[in-house]
């Protein structure tokens, strides 16, 4: 608002004024002070005009306030001059001029102040601040102005005090409005017609005539007793029909035409003192009253003018918006004082909607009430008390049958709010939410399905789980007695029979206490794969250093001949099940251990690392690697991507690896480079 104001005002207003309108200012400020002495007065009088301080308040106003300085220098140059050229003394020009230059910068200030933004005296608050200035700050400095002149030449203070007040007000009132408003480029209130044109043209005519009718004492005024006062009304019809600027500068036409024929005839007027000089200041403040009066009136008349056509734009877009409204209708509705409802507005999307013209609802609200089921009416009706009671959001969700007989949902939401007269109007939105019922019954059908599915599912897995279970029992009871069978009869023949044996046959015993042992062990391997799975996992923290300290500590009891280093940090502790993790570690450090077995200079390194808000442990070593072609074979059971001759295992450590990090909602994956290690990565949630 600021901005737009600054870039209306053509003229004066400039962001740096250059010196050649600084000069200008100055010159038209420096007329004005020489005007003064255009009528006859006695040295210890005031001037019973002064129009310069309008001005000079119009000239800080319409200029940037960080060059108020400058101006007021030059207009305290400009009345001095004058001063001295119409022979007052330099002491008395200095301070006189001094006086003015303060109350036109308070003036300025206080306007300033209260309106904090650029002044157009389009609003109420801006003539008010106009009014005060006017007023309230004239009057205080004029204290110093009649001080002045009573030290000067002994003059009456009470009289030079007033004479200050009323000469000063009425020119801030009259002149400062005409020179902003005039300076203004909007010109959307002047001359925006021709019918207007000729209104403003018949308005001039009658007002001048009233002017020197109420202000030229002859026999016609004395005849027709025109009073002062009934300009009022004449003024009105500007401010309510033609605009500030015709307003301001009819204002400044009656202030010129009695301040003109109080120089050619006196006295000004048939009521107020004998003097005439008296009788002009009691013009000067009709014509300051005048001022103020019409310039309020039309400031308020614009506003609500203003107001009013906002008021109509906002109703205007709002309307758009509920006459493009997609699947939905935008009403207001009127419960009058009996108690009746009736639409005042519906959108256009009320007929694709319900089926029903707006016109017809418009006329009879039972139009659209009756097309509501009756299973509904009820909840309506309790949902719209409630609401009308305690004056809050009425939400509900109803059935209607549409004029085409198909049953639609429809979302109604709704306000009330009381008026001034005690009605209540209420503003709503009703949307079609068919559709959306349609796919709530399609998911709430989709999810009966589903549970139904999933109960399908859970009992598939507990029939997989006590398959399992079963398996798991004839693995450790049916298929141990037939490996322990064979095993002790292979004792007892090699003990009773093996003198007679011969070197083959005893290398044939040993191949079978192998096999009957690693059989062994791939039994008891699977049976803890299986456990894995079944087995309920305990949270706690845990220190993974910890436990991989003991299991070094084992495999170097169990090896002691190794040389192997193992570097880790002190701690690293985790949320995790204890037994489930010490399979993990268990698993990578004893394969680290073992695929170092030909590394004389053998490291295992356990730590972690921060990847965004994740931590990645690993564990790697420096032992024999493997080629990344056959990375997706490390973690499924019995994959081996070394001989059992080269290196001992069963291959199923990595896939019960892989089936704890899962359980714990984590990956791993592996990175090696042949003969150079190997590296398991691995996360946990």
């Amino acid at each position: 608002m600021k901005n737009n104001i600054k870039e209306k005002h053509s003229f004066f207003m400039m962001k740096n004024p250059g010196w050649l309108k600084m000069l200008l200012f100055i010159a038209l400020y420096f007329a004005a002070c020489l005007v003064v002495f255009i009528f006859p007065k006695s040295s210890n009088e005031l001037p019973y005009i002064w129009p310069a301080t309008g001005i000079g308040l119009a000239i800080l106003i319409i200029s940037d306030h960080k060059r108020w300085h400058g101006l007021l220098l030059g207009l305290f140059i400009a009345g001095t001059a004058a001063n001295l050229l119409m022979g007052q003394s330099f002491f008395f020009s200095i301070i006189w001029m001094s006086i003015q230059s303060i109350e036109i910068f308070a003036c300025a200030f206080l306007i300033h102040w209260w309106t904090g933004n650029p002044v157009s005296f389009s609003k109420v608050e801006e003539i008010s601040a106009l009014i005060c200035a006017s007023t309230l700050v004239n009057g205080l400095i004029g204290l110093l102005g009649a001080g002045l002149y009573v030290v000067a030449y002994g003059a009456s203070f009470g009289y030079c005090w007033q004479t200050w007040w009323i000469t000063h007000s009425a020119s801030l009132l009259i002149l400062t409005p005409f020179l902003i408003i005039w300076n203004l480029k909007d010109r959307n209130d002047f001359l925006n017609s021709r019918l207007k044109i000729v209104e403003i043209f018949l308005f001039f005519i009658i007002w001048v005539a009233a002017s020197f009718l109420s202000f030229k004492p002859d026999s016609i005024h004395r005849v027709f007793m025109l009073q002062p006062y009934m300009l009022m009304a004449i003024i009105t019809w500007a401010a309510f029909r033609l605009g500030q600027r015709v307003l301001s500068g009819s204002l400044l036409l009656v202030y010129v035409i009695s301040l003109f024929l109080a120089r050619l005839y006196n006295p000004v007027l048939l009521w107020g003192g004998e003097s005439p000089l008296d009788r002009l200041l009691l013009a000067q403040i009709f014509l300051g009253f005048l001022a103020a009066t019409s310039l309020m009136l039309s400031a308020s008349f614009r506003e609500t003018c203003d107001a009013e056509k906002k008021s109509r734009e906002e109703n205007q877009r709002i309307r758009a918006i509920g006459d493009n409204l997609p699947g939905g209708m935008v009403y207001q509705t009127l419960v009058d004082e009996n108690g009746k409802t009736h639409f005042t507005y519906v959108s256009a999307g009320v007929e694709k909607l319900n089926g029903v013209p707006a016109e017809e609802i418009l006329k009879d609200a039972n139009a659209l009430y009756d097309l509501v089921l009756k299973e509904d009416r009820e909840q309506v009706f309790l949902k719209k008390k409630e609401a009308l009671e305690n004056l809050t959001p009425f939400n509900v969700v109803i059935r209607m049958r549409h004029k085409d007989g198909q049953i639609r949902w429809i979302h109604i939401t709704s306000s009330p709010r009381k008026l001034d007269d005690g009605r209540i109007i209420w503003d709503g939105i009703q949307m079609d939410i068919t559709e959306r019922k349609k796919a709530e019954e399609e998911i709430r059908a989709l999810n009966s399905t589903l549970e139904q599915r999933v109960h399908e599912r859970t009992a598939q897995l507990i029939a997989s789980n006590q398959e399992l279970e079963s398996f798991s029992y004839a693995v450790s009871h049916d298929l141990r007695s037939p490996l322990r069978a064979i095993n002790g009869f292979s004792h007892i023949l090699r003990e009773d029979y093996g003198s007679n044996l011969d070197e083959t046959a005893s290398r044939y015993f040993d191949q079978i206490f192998n096999a009957t042992r690693r059989m062994g062990l791939l039994i008891d391997e699977l049976l803890k794969l299986s456990r894995i799975t079944r087995s309920e996992i305990q949270y706690r923290k845990i220190d993974l250093c910890n436990l991989a300290r003991d299991i070094y500590e084992m495999l170097r009891i169990q090896y002691p001949a190794r040389n192997v280093r193992l570097e880790m940090p002190k701690h690293m502790v985790v949320l995790a099940d204890r037994a489930l993790m010490q399979i993990v570690l268990d698993n990578l450090i004893k394969n680290a251990w073992k695929f170092t077995l030909h590394n004389p200079q053998a490291c295992i390194q356990l730590g972690s690392r921060k990847k965004g808000k994740q931590t990645i442990f690993f564990v790697r070593d420096n032992g024999v690697g493997f080629d990344m072609a056959y990375s997706d074979k490390l973690f499924g059971a019995f994959q081996r991507l070394h001989s059992e001759r080269e290196f001992d295992g069963t291959g199923i450590g990595l896939a019960m690896v892989q089936r704890v990090i899962s359980r714990h909602g984590g990956a791993i994956w592996a990175e090696g480079i042949v003969g150079e290690g190997a590296t398991f990565y691995f996360t946990l949630e």
